[in-house]
C-alpha cells in the first residue's frame, strides 16, 4: 500500500505510472495542485510537489529521482513470494509439484460472497484518511485472497 501525505492529511493512493522523477496516482480526495507532498511505500519515501489533480487522479513529480526498481519490487517475506507464486500456478493453470487442497464443503455462492466481502472490507479500510502502510501491506495480502477466491468461480 502507498500512502500520500500532503497538508496533514494521508490518502491511500497506487501507483498507475512510475518515472525517476515523478508518478502518476490514484486515489480519493487527492491534494490540489502545487502543493508539497510525501509518498510513502513501505521504508520507501520521496518528496516533491502534485504537478496536477483532478476527480480521482493525480500527478507528482519528485524533487529527486527515485530507483524505480525499488519502488516496483514486490514487498513481503520469502513465504509470501511463494505462497504469491503457487496462486499464479493455480491461476494460469500451470502444472505444479503442489499438494492438492482437500474439497471445499461450501456452495459456488459462498465462495464468491466470502471473496467479494473481503475485497469490499480491503477497499473500505484502504479508503480511510489514516491507514498505517504496515496495515496496508495486510490488506494487499487480503486482497490476493479475495481475488483467488472470486477466480474460483
Amino acid at each position: 500500500m502507498v500512502t500520500l501525505s500532503a497538508v496533514g492529511r494521508s490518502h491511500a493512493v497506487r501507483i498507475r505510472n512510475l518515472s525517476a522523477h515523478g508518478a502518476l496516482l490514484e486515489g480519493a480526495n487527492l491534494p490540489s495542485s502545487g502543493l508539497f507532498a510525501h509518498l510513502r511505500r513501505g521504508s520507501l519515501n520521496v518528496s516533491g510537489t502534485i504537478a496536477w489533480s483532478d476527480a480521482a487522479h493525480c500527478g507528482m513529480r519528485f524533487n529527486g529521482a527515485i530507483d524505480v526498481k525499488d519502488w516496483v519490487k514486490r514487498v513481503g517475506s520469502e513465504q509470501q513470494s511463494a505462497t504469491d507464486a503457487a496462486i499464479a500456478d493455480m491461476r494460469f493453470g500451470r502444472d505444479a509439484a503442489y499438494p492438492k487442497a482437500p474439497s471445499l464443503r461450501c456452495s459456488e455462492n459462498q465462495v464468491t460472497e466470502a471473496g467479494a466481502s473481503l475485497r469490499e472490507i480491503c477497499e473500505r479500510i484502504a479508503s480511510l484518511p489514516h491507514v498505517p502502510v504496515e496495515l496496508g501491506e495486510e490488506l494487499i495480502k487480503i486482497d490476493v485472497i479475495a481475488q483467488s477466491l472470486l477466480e474460483l468461480r
